[in-house]
């Protein structure tokens, strides 16, 4: 693609275009921005390894939008985030004031405004050693001494709202496609095997429970994928539950497995192939379809706000070995057709044959 049909798609609101104008001046310097345009309103997330920088990169985007002036685009929500967090740092919402670009160049600034630096002070004069015997000097006229020209004016940049950083994204408002842009990004899904394409299509039934799930059980901070009861679910961590959702096959919406408080739990016993949830007088056994990010998701929040207990061994999953023994049980019955049907094909040929006269 071309550098002046990127910036006419930029210019008419075209997400991938934005982000490919913005990461060309942003990506060396270690920040990388994901845009999502929801109707009128366009969400830059700008995140690297440390927090960006408010002061100068939520100027960049805005004047940057600004020059291109999108007519479709209203509003602009800009997040800061480091990488790995789940909440963003700060964020900042522009209107943009929809003047007119005919006189702004038609691209974003290459690098990164800095703040102004302030000019070096003057070297001090060297000093005067006075002559005796020097005549006076000669008087000279003065020279005309030209005035300076009068600073330019800064160009005055749009009004910027600072809002105070949520703990998630508008999470109650978002909608089921909102919710499964999210998934995609934060959700601990496997990306190799088996189980990888069935997750990310059961992905939208998920998405569509947690417009409802959110208002009443509050923000989901982590997920991964696990096997309940031998079928694909999904294990969600919010602030005061622990929930279970699966997907039975042939069925169009996810189930509920269980939905504990967290402050109701006994225990957590858990290993490298799932976790065993304790109750006063029940538990519930999940399995982890990857056991790194079972691993990670065990340490970076659950293990913090429910004491775990690490164990080499929980037990195999009794559904799984059921539908195995299914599965054996199909094989031999199939084979067996297969092979009575043989046989009874090579009685009838040998019949055949015994009865032609020779």
């Amino acid at each position: 693609m071309t550098q002046t049909t990127l910036l006419q798609l930029a210019k008419q609101g075209q997400p991938k275009a934005i982000a490919a104008l913005i990461n060309k001046s942003l990506q060396p310097k270690g920040i990388t921005a994901k845009i999502f345009l929801k109707g009128e309103c366009l969400q830059v997330i700008l995140e690297a390894d440390r927090v960006p920088n408010q002061q100068i990169l939520a100027p960049f985007v805005s004047q940057g939008l600004q020059n291109l002036d999108p007519p479709s685009i209203q509003l602009v929500k800009i997040y800061g985030i480091q990488t790995g967090k789940k909440s963003p740092a700060w964020v900042e919402k522009v209107q943009l004031n929809g003047a007119n670009p005919g006189d702004r160049p038609l691209s974003f600034p290459t690098t990164v405004q800095q703040p102004p630096q302030l000019p070096a002070p003057a070297p001090p004069p060297p000093p005067v050693t006075p002559v005796r015997s020097a005549p006076p000097p000669r008087a000279t006229p003065p020279r005309p001494v030209t005035p300076p020209a009068p600073p330019t004016p800064p160009t005055p940049r749009p009004p910027v709202t600072p809002v105070p950083a949520p703990a998630a994204i508008e999470f109650e408002q978002m909608s089921a496609e909102d919710w499964e842009d999210w998934l995609h990004d934060r959700l601990r899904l496997p990306t190799k095997g088996k189980w990888s394409i069935a997750y990310y299509y059961a992905l939208p039934k998920l998405a569509d429970l947690l417009v409802e799930f959110v208002p009443s059980y509050g923000e989901v901070s982590d997920g991964v994928a696990v096997r309940y009861h031998g079928e694909l679910a999904y294990l969600l961590l919010t602030p005061k539950y622990l929930a279970c959702y699966w997907c039975p096959d042939f069925s169009s919406y996810v189930e509920p497995g269980f939905i504990i408080r967290l402050d109701k739990i006994a225990k957590i016993v858990a290993s490298k192939r799932g976790l065993v949830v304790h109750q006063k007088r029940s538990s519930a056994k999940v399995y982890f379809t990857h056991p790194k990010l079972g691993h990670e998701f065990l340490g970076d929040r659950l293990s913090k706000w429910v004491a775990v207990d690490r164990k080499p061994w929980i037990g195999g999953d009794i559904y799984e070995l059921a539908y195995s023994l299914y599965g054996i049980f199909a094989l031999v019955v199939t084979i067996a057709f297969n092979v009575a049907g043989l046989l009874l094909l090579l009685q009838y040929l040998l019949q055949s044959f015994m009865a032609i006269p020779l």
